[in-house]
């Protein structure tokens, strides 16, 4: 089971909200009042500055104040919200701030492009504060209209996002998606990877990623295990026993127990006038 603590380690990895790319404020349309661009400007400029609470408690009042108002309003006040859910998730308070950018992205005049990307602002928001079941809805819904925006890492959250949920069969589809992108996958992914696969009932390529993990000279023991389990799950003793006593030579195995399962594996198929001779080798 992929746990909320990883989910949350790779959405924090791909850099969401560290730094929000505003609208160019002066330019927008609807064109702003003079004094609504100043006041704009400045709550940036404190957030920058790491003002965060503060901005956060204006931005809100200021977007309250600008409800029910003409085009220019709902658009001042969409940039206000989107200030506060920055400096609310900022100061870790995901939850809120993915409110913050789900009122944003509501309001009547948002051009498309700018609720596509709040959208996915949200998603993440959602799936970092633990909300699985509705960031993998958001973001699945990002991914369906971003097009030429999504990547690798856009495909490995959805990922884990679902396998976080036990949905194997829909994670391994988006984890084949995320390795077709992908040309550097680390190897936390391809254990991911491996994982999802394994319950998704695909053991040929989750051995296949794991053999490939323990070629670059893992000394993770849990590997080792897990490919020597499913080698035998495929019916290959030979290749299980070579394994595990290839990761028993490297000192990655190295408990009596494992000594133990290391013969048993080399016994398994051997006549038992022989099996003496293997525990007396080892």
């Amino acid at each position: 089971m992929v746990t909320h603590r990883q989910l949350r380690a790779l959405v924090c990895g791909s850099g969401i909200i560290a730094v929000v790319l505003f609208p160019m404020i002066g330019q927008a349309a609807p064109a702003l009042r003079p004094d609504m661009v100043r006041s704009l400007e400045a709550m940036q400029q404190r957030l920058s500055e790491g003002d965060t609470a503060n901005v956060a408690s204006r931005s809100k009042s200021a977007a309250e104040r600008l409800e029910g108002g003409n085009a220019s309003d709902r658009w001042a006040r969409a940039l206000f919200l989107q200030l506060a859910a920055t400096a609310e998730a900022r100061m870790g308070n995901d939850a809120k701030a993915a409110d913050l950018f789900a009122t944003a992205r509501g309001i009547d005049g948002v051009e498309a492009a700018q609720r596509l990307q709040w959208l996915n602002h949200e998603a993440r928001l959602r799936l970092r504060a633990g909300q699985s079941e509705r960031g993998s809805e958001l973001l699945d819904r990002w991914l369906s209209q971003a097009g030429g925006q999504a990547g690798a890492e856009d495909y490995w959250l959805m990922a884990q996002s679902l396998a976080s949920q036990s949905q194997w069969q829909a994670a391994a589809s988006w984890v084949d998606r995320a390795r077709r992108d992908d040309a550097s996958t680390t190897d936390e992914r391809l254990g991911l990877a491996a994982s999802v696969y394994q319950r998704a009932g695909r053991n040929d390529a989750a051995f296949a990623i794991l053999d490939q993990l323990l070629s670059g000279g893992s000394n993770n023991p849990d590997a080792w295990r897990r490919a020597a389990a499913l080698a035998q799950r495929l019916g290959d003793t030979g290749r299980a026993a070579a394994l595990w006593d290839a990761a028993w030579r490297q000192g990655v195995l190295a408990t009596q127990d494992d000594l133990r399962q290391l013969v048993k594996l080399h016994m398994a198929g051997v006549p038992r006038r022989e099996q003496q001779n293997i525990w007396k080798r080892h």
